[in-house]
């Protein structure tokens, strides 16, 4: 048989209680921080400190379980009778265990699911952290969960319901809210009730038949790739615009009534940035080491920006790379990234490019001479000098080894905000529309963007794109990889020839006529097509400024066997016509057998 009741609980005698006793027992009078005077009674602590004695406000329920060991649950309730209507229903649960009627994982989810939400979050946050994820994940995940149940109104899990997830789906779709945004309100909430699942906490998960919003039908933001000159532009405007913007000019706008002043500063463009950082350093010319860390700052930022285009790192990542992970005297340098800060947690290696290592074994080098000249509080170097040797050409010599400690960063990369509202000025300045007329979006993110379209275009296979790109899944690179009409145009031209030398071909190139749709009519058909063979239109090989290769005339014969092989004594002829296509009398298709032997009809 179970009982009920409050349990005890002590705490320290607070510094300002009066002691005084009441029939044989000793209490304490005090006045709390809201003003009003408390009295408790006095017990001795283990260690024989006086403390005070509490009651809990509510009923703990004390019973024994269908396995037999004693259990005290809180039944949350402050009336006695309300407590053992929830003591009755616990040694019911335990006596349909007991015999058989329901599993241990059911009589433990119904337990758990009445239990306050808040207590299950905790657990799920205390998960996820120990499962080694980032910090800031965790943090917004559960605050996508938590704005789900709070306007949803779900309190506890028992309180889940699929048809209010559902209607607030609704509502947020009617207020303008995208498909991308409602799918990840409703993965965050799933993948919390799916390790309720896994835990016992819950018997089925009561979200899992909700259909995702169709996010390629409701594309809200659409990146773009950046193209060559544009990834230059971008770097050269990075690297001067931090000393540049002290040398802007003063233009005078027309007069306007409603402002005082009618003078502003000039928007920096690619046009005049050069003579604004010109302008800077004769104003600054008396604040040197002010100069030469503007130089070494935009030195950084466009260093930045061509570490994400080259390698296709992610802003977190390269901002989580330290010295020690940067390998740059191997045969092929490489950045050795940490499983923690990777998204995908696997720990890869990423290949660095010739021109890419000098770069970044000059800013070590760099980096390392400010610290070491900034603790002797000597003279700074010029930046700006080193900076001009590593833009060199021949990028064969190598800077001096760094004396930095391996657990420095390798960039300050800024936080993820701040990041877009600086490169957001950086295209700017370098002339690159934010929006361009397609309605296609730039930003940091762009960059590996870029680098999956730039290692797509240069031919090789999707499964070493794939592999570059550090995706699970090669459809996922296809996204990233962006067609740009002269790739496609170039992808065209590098085709191979498809000539097909016969002597009526050779006849028509000669003489400017022919065409396929006169051996192709029904009288070519009737006709001696063992004469005869099909040739393509006239501007196929000779069109004006396009050349597919030899004349067909001199192309000689090669690999005559089950292969394509053309030669000036082969000719191609119909293998068979196919009957004509339902729905169009006079559509009829034909294959073409390119062997050397004569085909018969």
């Amino acid at each position: 048989m179970g009982s009920l009741r409050k349990k005890s609980f002590t705490k320290p005698l607070p510094q300002s209680a009066e002691l005084f006793t009441k029939k044989g027992e000793q209490f304490a009078r005090w006045q709390d921080q809201n003003g009003q005077k408390r009295t408790a009674p006095v017990t001795v602590g283990r260690n024989g400190d006086q403390r005070i004695v509490f009651r809990s406000a509510t009923y703990t329920a004390k019973y024994r379980d269908a396995a037999g060991s004693v259990k005290e649950v809180s039944t949350k309730c402050r009336d006695k009778q309300a407590a053992a209507a929830v003591l009755a229903e616990l040694e019911r649960e335990a006596d349909r265990e007991r015999a058989g009627i329901v599993t241990s994982k059911e009589s433990a989810s119904l337990v758990s699911s009445s239990r306050p939400l808040s207590d299950h979050l905790d657990s799920y946050t205390s998960a996820r952290k120990a499962k080694g994820l980032a910090e800031r994940h965790v943090r917004e995940t559960r605050e996508l969960i938590e704005k789900v149940c709070r306007e949803c109104g779900f309190n506890t899990l028992a309180s889940v319901q699929r048809h209010k997830v559902e209607e607030w789906l609704a509502v947020l779709a009617e207020s303008g809210t995208g498909a991308r945004r409602r799918n990840i309100y409703l993965e965050a909430i799933r993948a919390f009730l799916r390790w309720c699942v896994a835990g016992n906490r819950l018997l089925t998960d009561p979200l899992k038949d909700i259909a995702r919003a169709d996010q390629d039908a409701d594309v809200r933001f659409e990146r773009r790739a950046l193209m060559d000159v544009e990834l230059q532009n971008l770097l050269n405007a990075a690297r001067l615009r931090p000393l540049a913007e002290f040398g802007r000019e003063t233009v005078q706008l027309p007069p306007d009534k409603s402002k005082r002043s009618c003078w502003m500063y000039a928007p920096l463009t690619l046009g005049n940035i050069s003579r604004a950082a010109e302008r800077a350093k004769e104003k600054l010319a008396d604040k040197a080491l002010f100069i030469e860390e503007k130089l070494l700052l935009g030195w950084e930022r466009s260093l930045i920006y061509k570490t994400l285009a080259l390698t296709g790192l992610r802003r977190g990542e390269l901002a989580a790379v330290e010295i020690r992970n940067v390998f740059l005297d191997e045969s092929q340098p490489y950045i050795k990234l940490d499983r923690r800060s990777e998204k995908n947690r696997e720990g890869n290696t990423i290949p660095l490019r010739v021109d890419l290592a000098d770069d970044l074994r000059m800013w070590i080098h760099d980096k390392a001479m400010k610290v070491e000249e900034t603790s002797r509080n000597a003279p700074s170097v010029n930046f700006e000098v080193e900076a001009a040797q590593i833009r060199r050409s021949d990028h064969t010599a190598t800077a001096p080894a760094a004396r930095l400690p391996g657990k420095e960063k390798l960039f300050a990369v800024p936080e993820r905000r701040a990041m877009l509202r600086i490169i957001d000025r950086d295209y700017a300045v370098a002339g690159i529309e934010k929006v361009d007329d397609r309605g296609r979006k730039v930003d940091i993110h762009s960059l590996r963007h870029s680098f999956a379209t730039w290692i797509g275009e240069s031919g090789i296979s999707p499964k070493a794109a794939q592999k570059l790109m550090r995706h699970s899944d090669v459809n996922l690179t296809m996204r990233y990889t962006h067609g740009r009409p002269e790739a496609e145009t170039k992808a065209l031209d590098a085709l191979p020839a498809a000539e097909l030398n016969s002597e009526r071909q050779m006849h028509n190139a000669a003489t400017g006529t022919g065409s396929l749709a006169p051996m192709l009519s029904p009288e070519s058909v009737h006709g001696s097509l063992k004469s005869r063979s099909v040739s393509l239109s006239d501007n196929l090989h000779d069109s004006p400024g396009r050349s597919h290769g030899r004349h067909p005339a001199t192309k000689k014969a090669e690999n005559c066997g089950t292969s394509a092989a053309f030669g000036s004594d082969d000719e191609v002829h119909p293998a068979r016509f196919e009957l004509a296509t339902s729905g169009f009398v006079n559509r009829r298709s034909i294959q073409l057998n390119y062997g050397c032997e004569a085909l018969r009809l």
